[in-house]
């Protein structure tokens, strides 16, 4: 078994842009996304992660702490 396998978690990101069909999210939205999905694409030397919308966990409220703990 891979060891990213084994290493299961969830992660979160920030929504930078949405397509045109994207109904729930927007930019701007933090959102909790599982680690082994989306494709990854190098856009002007950044690395990006993108995943389809059904793919998202959910959105993250910030309840006035910092969630990059």
């Amino acid at each position: 078994m891979p060891e990213v396998a084994r290493d299961w978690r969830s992660t979160h990101g920030t929504v930078r842009a949405v397509g045109p069909k994207c109904r729930e999210l927007k930019a701007g939205d933090r959102v909790l996304l599982p680690p082994l999905g989306g494709k990854e694409h190098r856009i002007d030397g950044e690395l990006i992660g993108l995943w389809k919308e059904d793919e998202v966990f959910g959105v993250l409220e910030e309840l006035g702490t910092q969630l990059d703990a």
